[in-house]
């Protein structure tokens, strides 16, 4: 059997930013440094980001489907180098810079140390920053699978709402450089027009002086679009803009049963409980369903996987300069309170980073 491989010595305690009880602000106090399992890798944190995600968790609004037991660490999203592998790790070794989307049940990026499973983990972009590179996990995830289950193909004409926001700036990139579609329609503020513009929006419309309501009232917009990708939780006007068997798919409305691959590392539900969950969900879902089948196109919900491979294939795509990360604001690891205010204010042009000493 393999020998368990570290670098160093790896302190007993860590900082770390903690939730301990909901609404309240996060706590920064010294935690136990985790363990490393046999097919972990403990990756000593230079960077994360924050996601609306984290203040929702902060705020208690994701308690229902997401109960941690308090206190738990905040944060998804990591980039850093790895000081120590599991005995049964074939995938990295000592000394790789590496990022990924922690999967939920194993939270806590926002603290020195991490340990992940291999399987949720890829090699970081060489051509970018830790910070830059935290920056990506999550949103690039959410992206790709969610255009991946509406069948996004070359010569689409897609619409991406909140074109400047972490998931929109991400997906314009994708759709248009990596995708190859024909024409991408995003939303932004006009101070934020140009920002989308460079990122490859071939529209970009003011949603101050046009909105979601507005715009699929105008007989241009009717059947316009081969896929729309709601972030806003507007599918069902925005169903009104896509074409026959258009695809409009959805991080924002109310899950459906489909979304909840038992292979997701999110959630690891399999059997007759996924079963239960999954027709629960799908009976929540009925009016976004019935309101596709009555516009004749099709409707999804996705739940992001924090898959490695699918991340090292973002990995390629930053290298090959297609996507670039757009970053908003870093804030040190002792300032995460500071930068989950701002967060939630949303004004945040792409992501908010937190650099770790």
């Amino acid at each position: 059997m393999a020998e368990e491989k570290k670098v160093g010595d790896i302190p007993e305690k860590m900082n770390a930013v903690l939730v301990k009880k909901y609404c309240a602000p996060v706590a920064f106090q010294q935690v136990p440094t985790p363990k490393c399992g046999e097919i972990d890798i403990l990756i000593a944190i230079r960077a994360a980001s924050l996601n609306p995600l984290d203040w929702k968790e902060v705020d208690g609004m994701l308690e229902p489907v997401l109960p941690y037991p308090l206190p738990f660490i905040l944060g998804h999203d990591v980039s850093g180098v790895v000081v120590q592998v599991g005995a049964k790790v074939d995938r990295f070794k000592v000394g790789d810079e590496v990022y990924s989307r922690v999967p939920s049940l194993r939270i806590g990026t926002c603290a020195e140390y991490i340990a992940v499973k291999q399987d949720a983990v890829a090699l970081k972009p060489k051509n970018i920053s830790f910070e830059e590179a935290a920056s990506l996990p999550l949103v690039g995830l959410t992206a790709v699978q969610s255009f991946d289950r509406a069948c996004l193909q070359q010569g689409h004409k897609v619409f991406v709402p909140a074109g400047a926001g972490g998931v929109g700036s991400f997906a314009i990139q994708y759709a248009k450089n990596v995708v190859g579609a024909a024409h991408v329609t995003t939303t932004a503020s006009a101070a934020k027009v140009a920002i989308c513009q460079q990122l490859g929006a071939d529209e970009v419309v003011n949603y101050k002086e046009e909105s979601t309501e507005q715009m699929v009232r105008k007989p241009e917009r009717a059947k316009q679009f081969d896929v729309v990708f709601d972030t806003t939780g507007e599918s069902i006007p925005l169903m009104e803009m896509l074409k026959p068997n258009g695809y409009c798919v959805s991080i924002a409305t109310t899950p459906d049963g489909k979304g909840m691959n038992e292979k997701n590392r999110d959630f690891q539900i399999s059997g007759c409980k996924r079963s239960v969950i999954g027709f629960i969900l799908d009976m929540k879902a009925a009016k976004f369903t019935k309101a596709a089948a009555a516009h004749g196109v099709r409707y999804g919900y996705v739940f992001m996987d924090p898959d490695g491979a699918k991340l090292s294939e973002i990995t390629k795509w930053v290298e090959e300069g297609k996507i670039k990360p757009l970053l908003d604001k870093t804030f040190p690891l002792d300032k995460t309170a500071d930068a989950l205010a701002y967060l939630k204010t949303g004004r945040a042009t792409g992501k908010v980073v937190i650099k770790v000493a």
